[in-house]
């Protein structure tokens, strides 16, 4: 009876031992998770997403090498929503560079503007950003920094210089009472057009001529911006 006993004992005892490894493997498993970092993956997957459309076989896929724009407006509707992420954008100022995954999102955007048929209005989209959105616990004017190095980006290294021309005429035929009431919005755009003209001196000297019917109008906000430029 007493061996009987002692063996009812140890069993029990290594059924605790199992459960307590068991239950040490979940709170590892646990542990792992809590300390996942999303931003890791975020940059490789920009980064992959940019790799396929460097893909010059790409085209192939599509009858007469010509690829759908609803291909194109994929990969351009993700880039821009990770541009309105002011998480994406950490470290962002004038006088800083850019972090790896602000690279890859305008990597995307000039991939996807160069290289491949898009129904998309880019320039709507940007002035949309800067007058709507706001990004709680920042500088007022990053946004407009964020836009302008994408901006001088895609101009420059992805040679598309028709979306700043475009940008500028879509500012110059804004309504100057709407500018004057919104004075957020208004002051983003500022902000904006003061940055491309420090970035891009020449090429926004050229195309000058697109805002300065700003400078009869009612925003003194506007006003000012475009003689800072």
């Amino acid at each position: 009876n007493k061996k009987k006993k002692r063996k009812k004992k140890n069993g029990r005892g290594r059924g605790r031992k199992k459960g307590g490894r068991r239950g040490q493997s979940m709170d590892m498993d646990e542990d792992e998770d809590a300390h996942y970092e999303w931003k890791d993956d975020k940059e490789k997957l920009l980064a992959i997403l940019s790799d396929i459309l460097r893909q010059k076989n790409l085209i192939k896929l599509w009858d007469m090498n010509s690829p759908s724009e609803h291909f194109g407006n994929l990969f351009f509707n993700t880039a821009m929503s990770a541009l309105e992420n002011n998480q994406n954008h950490t470290g962002a100022g004038s006088a800083l560079g850019m972090n790896n995954i602000q690279q890859q999102i305008y990597d995307l955007i000039g991939l996807s503007l160069s290289g491949y048929s898009t129904n998309v209005s880019a320039s709507n989209q940007l002035i949309r950003m800067l007058q709507t959105t706001q990004w709680q616990g920042s500088a007022e004017n990053k946004l407009a920094i964020v836009i302008a190095q994408l901006i001088s980006t895609v101009v420059t290294k992805y040679r598309q210089p028709m979306i700043l021309h475009e940008m500028m005429t879509e500012i110059g035929h804004l309504n100057g009472k709407d500018l004057a009431r919104d004075t957020k919005g208004t002051k983003a755009l500022s902000f904006f057009l003061r940055e491309m003209a420090d970035r891009e001196p020449q090429k926004v000297l050229s195309k000058i001529s697109l805002v300065v019917n700003h400078l009869d109008q009612e925003s003194y906000v506007m006003r000012n911006g475009i003689i800072m430029m």
